[in-house]
């Protein structure tokens, strides 16, 4: 799973096409089928035997509901939290007074898992079905237009965050819409604020010093961004070199 998840939104090599994509997704889509017909002969305790087994209205969710809803889940739980949490280690490297203020406890876990998020951004855009008619920043768009909305740019926005190019631990506030807003915000914002704060706060614990100890190749999407390749040199406190 983990190998078709890379594969359908993103690569680690740039010959990949979008056939290699479409087809990773396929079977994303089929696993999720399969085992959602099981989930309704036999629930267990997990998301997917709710998803299989709930009704709205009265009425059971269709297949595609469900099968969607699994995609977009696994997805959600494995790339987006996997590339922030590279690229704050990252981030860590090109700025060390912000290593340190983490490591001496000047910035909290908490306000320093946001700035990773905003940071990171690792899902750049969302496209969207506009309801009503408007402007935006004097735009005209109709009911019914496709419209993109760019969450790299917004967390970027001068207007929201003071000095946004600048990686800040403690920034507050931090409006960031890494996860969407409103009716799309992600339903796994709990738990990638619990799996990157963990990683901020094993290192704040354990780790002196992190340093690049080769190349940083780039993952290949016009939809994610992110590093597919980090090697570094972790110095734990006992300051005896680790590589990872």
């Amino acid at each position: 799973m983990l190998r078709l998840n890379k594969s359908a939104l993103s690569s680690d090599d740039a010959s990949a096409t979008d056939a290699d994509a479409v087809l990773a997704r396929n079977e994303i889509l089929m696993y999720f089928s399969d085992l959602a017909e099981q989930r309704r002969d036999d629930p267990q305790d997990d998301v997917i035997s709710v998803l299989a087994t709930a009704e709205i209205g009265g009425k059971e969710l269709t297949e595609d509901e469900i099968v969607f809803n699994c995609y977009s889940s696994i997805l959600g739980g494995d790339e987006t939290s996997r590339l922030s949490m590279i690229g704050a280690v990252h981030a860590f490297t090109e700025y060390p007074a912000q290593w340190a203020a983490l490591k001496q406890g000047t910035a909290g876990i908490d306000s320093a898992t946001d700035e990773v998020l905003r940071w990171m951004t690792p899902t750049m855009h969302f496209g969207r079905v506009a309801r009503y008619d408007g402007l935006i920043n004097g735009q005209p768009v109709a009911a019914g237009d496709a419209v993109t909305l760019w969450n790299s740019s917004a967390n970027r926005d001068p207007e929201v965050f003071d000095d946004p190019y600048a990686f800040d631990l403690v920034r507050t506030p931090n409006k960031h819409l890494t996860f969407g807003y409103g009716p799309h915000f992600c339903l796994g914002a709990y738990l990638a604020r619990v799996e990157i704060g963990a990683l901020l706060e094993a290192m704040r614990d354990t780790v002196d010093d992190v340093r690049i100890s080769g190349e940083v190749t780039r993952i290949h999407s016009n939809f994610l961004t992110g590093t597919s390749e980090l090697p570094v040199t972790f110095t734990p406190r006992s300051r005896c070199p680790v590589r990872q």
